[in-house]
């Protein structure tokens, strides 16, 4: 049975990253144990993110969850490989909803990765179906809507696509349509597919968007009409 300091929940709790961005494990008895020592290089000297992150894959790839503490650790250092492994991990265990994906979207958008702002969206979205009023719901669309324009802001030319399509479907056909305009242009730039359901949301937001402006036109003449009938009778 392993000792507390050798406990790999114990270190756990205590990697930490200085501020060169090199990761580093320290607590009570650390230094002692072989889990620890595997965090430093010859002569203490503490390893790279790279090198932590390289051999945690090797460890997960094998079967030793002790691989998830070098990822961790190379996470928090700043490792954006590392980071998306741990957002995966935490969508796995945690669910995909949970606070620890979202600590590690804010890692990514910390990093400057946009790929974070994308993944925050589709959580702000997906929560979206679990509000329990009107009023949260909207809140969390315009956080997804934030997000999106964000990741595509940051180069996430792919994300148009996402923002598009949830527009549409909010009824906000005229914002869709630029996206979903500009998300086909990008797939077949990048000689990509384009997806039927993509085309059928933009012929779908532009017919109701043509839809919306002849009835506000009809709303606008019956409002004009009535003016003029309470001109001419007052």
């Amino acid at each position: 049975m392993n000792s507390p300091e050798e406990n790999p929940q114990n270190i756990r709790q205590n990697i930490q990253a200085d501020g060169s961005g090199v990761a580093f494990v320290q607590g009570a008895g650390a230094q002692n144990n072989n889990l620890t020592q595997n965090f430093y290089g010859a002569a203490g000297l503490p390893a790279t993110p790279e090198n932590l992150y390289r051999q945690g894959k090797i460890k997960l790839n094998a079967g030793d969850e002790e691989g998830e503490l070098f990822i961790l650790a190379a996470a928090e250092a700043g490792h954006v490989e590392a980071v998306k492994e741990m957002r995966k991990m935490a969508s796995v265990r945690w669910a995909y909803l949970s606070e620890e994906r979202d600590r590690w979207n804010l890692k990514l958008i910390e990093l400057g990765v946009p790929d974070g702002y994308a993944d925050l969206a589709a959580c702000h979205k997906l929560r979206m179906g679990h509000a329990d009023t009107a009023d949260e719901r909207m809140g969390l669309l315009e956080e997804a809507v934030s997000c999106y324009k964000r990741a595509i802001e940051g180069g996430l030319e792919g994300a148009t696509e996402d923002l598009g399509m949830l527009l549409h479907k909010e009824g906000r056909h005229e914002e869709a349509i630029p996206y979903l305009e500009r998300a086909i242009a990008h797939l077949k730039v990048e000689g990509d597919f384009v997806w039927d359901d993509v085309e059928a949301a933009l012929r779908s937001a532009q017919k109701a968007l043509r839809s919306q402006q002849r009835k506000a036109g009809r709303e606008q003449l019956r409002e004009s009409g009535a003016r003029r009938w309470w001109r001419r009778n007052s």
